[in-house]
């Protein structure tokens, strides 16, 4: 068998494009055992075949050139063990933020799914008994499509940083909190505070001090299409159903933005639904 390699033979039987072999050469990672003075010919040993089919590996299991380095270089049991134990970790958190990506897109998708048929609703009011929901909120008051961005940046940076990886508001259900004083005062209401939804079985410690519990209550629920502030006809509606069936509002309100402009840019297809907290 022949003793040296060309480059274009050694790509072909490691599998190696050309340019990652010369990528390899130039940042030192690996290079060849021989280069021709002058014609800069680069030839690889059979020897070295091992190696390169090595470092494939571990390319393969995303381990940084860096790592490459460290586990090439005087390479003993003790430390290829600290090394390969130290990316099985990585792995296994990367596994754990594709998991919650995962959960948090298909919830998302099912809640999507199901909101897209409420249309049928829109006259309609529904009473509702729901378990108990926690958010996060910074309690910020909304009053308008200004507010209402700069609090949703704000909710979307503090998601990202006390989640890794997770994608922001674009999969997690959010919207507002209508205050209960008012609602139950002679002028419907005109300001909101944002929040999102987020997971009970979250155990971000960030949440702690910006999260809020919505108690299992019985809520009176409508919907309504277009913006966020197009609600009026639709609190109109459920207030006035409130106060003949002679319930009492026990809390927030609170408005779930279905559909939005995370999701279209035609406010028509906008969906929002209200609930209202109350008892008899």
């Amino acid at each position: 068998m022949k003793k040296t390699f060309t480059i274009s033979e050694i790509s072909k039987i490691v599998d190696i494009p050309v340019n990652t072999l010369k990528h390899y050469d130039r940042i030192d990672l690996f290079k060849p055992a021989i280069v021709k003075p002058g014609s800069l010919y680069r030839y690889y040993t059979l020897e070295q075949i091992y190696t390169l089919v090595l470092i494939k590996d571990l390319r393969t299991m995303d381990m940084s050139i860096q790592d490459i380095r460290d586990y090439l270089k005087e390479r003993n049991v003790s430390k290829s063990l600290n090394i390969l134990d130290k990316k099985l970790y990585e792995i296994k958190r990367d596994l754990e933020i594709l998991n919650r990506k995962k959960c948090y897109l298909e919830g998302k998708l099912n809640t999507l799914k199901v909101s897209h048929n409420m249309r049928y609703e829109l006259n309609e009011i529904v009473e509702k008994t729901l378990q108990e929901r926690s958010a996060m909120t910074f309690g910020v008051y909304i009053k308008n499509d200004e507010d209402k961005y700069f609090a949703s940046r704000q909710l979307e940076k503090s998601i990202t940083a006390s989640l890794p990886g997770m994608p922001g508001m674009i999969c997690c259900t959010h919207g507002v909190f209508i205050p209960r004083d008012e609602l139950v005062s002679d002028s419907l209401p005109h300001s909101a505070i944002a929040f999102v939804f987020v997971h009970t079985s979250e155990t971000v410690p960030f949440y702690t001090a910006h999260s809020r519990t919505i108690p299992s209550c019985h809520f009176i629920c409508g919907y309504f299409e277009g913006k966020m502030w197009d609600r009026k006809p639709c609190l109109e509606r459920l207030l006035d159903y409130i106060q003949k069936q002679q319930m009492k509002i026990v809390g927030d309100a609170i408005q779930i933005n279905h559909i939005d402009d995370n999701l279209t840019d035609s406010s028509t297809e906008f969906l929002y639904e209200i609930q209202i907290p109350v008892s008899y």
